[in-house]
């Protein structure tokens, strides 16, 4: 993984946080979205074990917003 996105990655969670606010989507909403349950996709956020761009990007889409929205989120 380039070096560049080693600290996008460790921002996620705050980035996750921001665009779900942004967009009305709560965790158990996208929870749902995703059936999966609550817990799944708080651990997931909270512990920024999202990694691959496969999993972030059908997360975006869960929850409504572009990949370049969060990364740009989790680069601030």
């Amino acid at each position: 993984m380039p070096m560049y996105f080693k600290g996008v990655f460790m921002n996620i969670t705050s980035g996750f946080k921001i665009v779900m606010e942004r967009y009305g989507v709560s965790s158990n909403e996208l929870a749902k979205r995703r059936g999966v349950s609550n817990r799944a996709i708080n651990k997931a956020i909270g512990r920024c074990s999202i990694k691959k761009i496969d999993v972030i990007e059908d997360y975006c889409a869960s929850i409504g917003c572009p990949v370049s929205e969060l990364i740009e989120e989790a680069e601030k």
